[in-house]
C-alpha cells in the first residue's frame, strides 16, 4: 500500500509550470502547448488523471499525443485508490449521519436542538468533501510529480503540469514550502517572465515510472 509522504529534493533543483486543463483544448491552445515544448524542452510532464482509467487517459487524453509527438513522457497523476476509497467511506458516512439527523428534525422539545446539531454534520460533511477534492488530492499528486523528478537522472529538471485550477493555489503552495520553483501560465506576468527565461541547452530526458495505485 503506497503512502502519501514526499518532501524537499536532494540534489536536484525542480520547477513545475502550471498550465490549465480544459476538455477540448482549442487549436490556439494546442499551438501554445507545442511551442512551449519546443522552447523550453521539459523532462516530463504530468497530468491530473481525475476519473479515468489509465488505459482511457493515454488513447483518449488530448495532451498525451502532443506530448507523444514532442518525445516527452507524460505521466498520469492523482490520488491512489486506496486513500481514495478510504477517504470516499468517511465522508459518505458524515454525509449520512447529516442526513439521518435531520430526517428526525420533525418536531418535538428537541427539534431546535436537532436542527442545530445536523447544521453542524453537514458542515463537517462539506468541509471532508472539499478536503478529498482538493487538499488532499494537492498532496497526492505533488507526491506523483516529485516521485518522477527523483528518478530523472539530472540536478536541473523541468515539468510542465496539465490540471484543474482549483489545485493551483494549493498546490503552489505546499511546492513552495519545499523548495520546489513554480511558474503559473495563467497569470500573464509569471507566463511572460517565464518564456522570457533562457531555454534549456540540452535535449537528454530522465524515466520514470508514477504509479499512483
Amino acid at each position: 500500500m503506497e503512502t502519501l509522504e514526499f518532501g524537499p529534493l536532494e540534489g536536484k533543483k525542480l520547477t513545475v509550470v502550471f498550465a490549465k486543463k480544459v476538455e477540448n483544448p482549442s487549436a490556439e491552445e494546442i499551438e501554445f502547448l507545442k511551442s512551449l515544448i519546443e522552447e523550453h524542452n521539459p523532462d516530463f510532464a504530468a497530468e491530473e488523471l481525475g476519473n479515468r482509467e489509465i488505459d482511457d487517459f493515454f488513447k483518449r487524453d488530448p495532451y498525451s499525443r502532443i506530448f507523444q509527438d514532442a518525445g516527452v513522457l507524460l505521466y498520469p497523476v492523482d490520488i491512489s485508490e486506496y486513500a481514495k476509497t478510504s477517504i470516499s467511506a468517511i465522508v459518505d458516512e458524515k454525509g449520512k449521519m447529516a442526513d439521518m439527523v435531520e430526517a428526525s428534525c420533525m418536531g418535538g422539545a428537541d427539534a431546535e436542538y436537532m436542527k442545530a446539531y445536523a447544521d453542524a454534520l453537514r458542515a463537517e460533511y462539506e468541509e471532508l468533501r472539499v478536503q478529498e477534492e482538493i487538499s488532499v488530492r494537492n498532496d497526492w499528486m505533488i507526491k506523483g510529480i516529485l516521485d518522477c523528478a527523483n528518478k530523472v537522472s539530472k540536478e536541473d529538471i523541468l515539468c510542465i503540469f496539465i490540471g484543474n485550477p482549483i489545485h493551483l493555489e494549493g498546490m503552489i503552495k505546499t511546492l513552495g514550502e519545499i523548495g520546489i520553483k513554480t511558474h503559473d501560465l495563467s497569470n500573464p506576468i509569471d507566463m511572460k517572465n517565464f518564456m522570457q527565461s533562457p531555454t534549456k541547452d540540452t535535449d537528454v530526458r530522465g524515466i520514470c515510472d508514477v504509479q499512483n495505485t
